[in-house]
């Protein structure tokens, strides 16, 4: 999961194929995240000067774009957006839950009416979106994979080790 830029690298490691490895996250949590930086299907920019270019990204935006790399490898997704985000638009976000739908990937959509970009962080919206973010994992299929062994444990020289980074996760609390 992350926001903004941060949800954007995250988003790829979800879609983008061709980068040294085919390891997905299980699910993408996505803050305000900049899902389509290119045209795509019926979506483009209202405003020309808002698409990122190869002079801010280094490459075309269609390259880096999640977007534009949705595929049956793609993870389920929840993306909480504001409604009035000036910094990455609505309907951008709204661009990217279309083409996860046309491609029969699990996605859902959770627009904050009147936030802006990193409402997330602010008290009024906080436990709702953590809320979201945990309803979501608890019901989608991304949990049964979160509460599996493999997520809580890893290994040390071939013996197994509780993994004090992520929540220890049973069948009773799912």
């Amino acid at each position: 999961s992350g926001g903004s830029a941060g949800g954007h690298l995250a988003a790829c490691t979800g879609t983008v194929t061709g980068l040294g490895s085919d390891e997905r996250p299980n699910a993408m949590i996505l803050f305000n995240t900049p899902t389509t930086l290119a045209a795509i299907g019926d979506w483009k920019f209202a405003d020309p000067k808002m698409e990122p270019g190869i002079d801010r990204l280094g490459v075309k935006g269609h390259v880096i774009s999640p977007a534009h790399h949705i595929g049956p490898h793609t993870p389920p997704a929840l993306l909480l957006h504001g409604t009035i985000d000036e910094t990455v638009p609505y309907d951008s976000v709204v661009a990217f839950d279309k083409e996860m739908k046309k491609a029969n990937r699990p996605c859902k959509l959770i627009g904050h009416e009147g936030a802006d970009h990193a409402f997330f962080n602010r008290p009024q919206y906080l436990n709702k979106t953590i809320a979201e973010a945990d309803a979501f994992l608890r019901n989608d299929r991304a949990a049964q994979a979160l509460s599996s062994n493999f997520a809580a444990s890893y290994s040390i020289d071939n013996q197994a080790t509780v993994n004090p980074w992520l929540p220890q996760v049973s069948e009773a609390n799912i």
